[in-house]
């Protein structure tokens, strides 16, 4: 309605920008920067698959974090699945790091994962994800380590088979994460990881080769890019 007593110049340019900006994308995985659709609605977040199929998930009140859509954790599950990296969810030991609601996780024990640790600083998240895994009652299947994933000083249990880790976009902390589990002994030999973060974003080759990471494949989806990364240990 301000266009109408605005000059014509300015109303025109204001067009032409809409008309620049780029079409929307597809996307997909669970990151802590704020939803820019609808689709984070405790109604439309559940266990898309396994023992757990059909239960909702609870969310962190705020908008300090994005769950993962239904749609987007049911395409990396089906990769997943799908026999490219071997049989990698079944009986899986799994880190689910930067967790939010859990999703992610507990989508993998809803899919006959064995264990999951979850790695959580946020309080309000942390709620949520507590909520969750009673929801599901995995309680004796699963741990909340309430710390900084790239600050963990040591690791207690088998070392992971299945990593995600879905940090803020832009951050490098993703990847920051997985080299700092490394270092602590966390990740089983030929451990297949998986790091989102923002569609333009390169993981930095140098740190990837330190830790002992080879990429094997990489899916973008709009705004996110997942990594896939398997883990050779020196």
């Amino acid at each position: 309605m301000q266009a109408i007593n605005q000059p014509k110049s300015q109303a025109r340019n204001r067009v032409l920008s809409r008309a620049r900006d780029p079409p929307a994308s597809h996307v997909h995985l669970d990151s802590r920067l704020a939803h820019q659709t609808d689709e984070t609605d405790e109604a439309r977040m559940r266990i898309i698959a396994g023992r757990h199929r059909g239960t909702k998930l609870a969310l962190p009140a705020g908008a300090g974090t994005r769950p993962t859509a239904d749609r987007t954790r049911e395409s990396l599950f089906n990769i997943l699945a799908g026999g490219k990296f071997g049989e990698v969810i079944d009986d899986a030991v799994v880190i689910d790091a930067f967790a939010g609601t859990g999703a992610l996780g507990l989508e993998a024990l809803s899919r006959g994962a064995r264990f999951a640790s979850f790695i959580e600083s946020d309080q309000q998240a942390l709620t949520s994800l507590r909520q969750n895994i009673a929801r599901l009652k995995r309680d004796d299947d699963s741990r909340v380590l309430a710390a900084d994933a790239l600050r963990l000083a040591r690791w207690q249990g088998d070392p992971a088979t299945l990593v995600m880790a879905d940090a803020p976009y832009g951050s490098g902390s993703g990847l920051g994460a997985i080299c700092q589990l490394m270092r602590i002994g966390a990740l089983a030999a030929s451990a297949l990881i998986i790091i989102e973060t923002g569609s333009n974003e390169t993981l930095d080759e140098t740190l990837l080769s330190a830790a002992g990471l080879r990429p094997v494949a990489a899916r973008r989806y709009g705004r996110a890019l997942l990594h896939f990364l398997e883990f050779h240990h020196a």
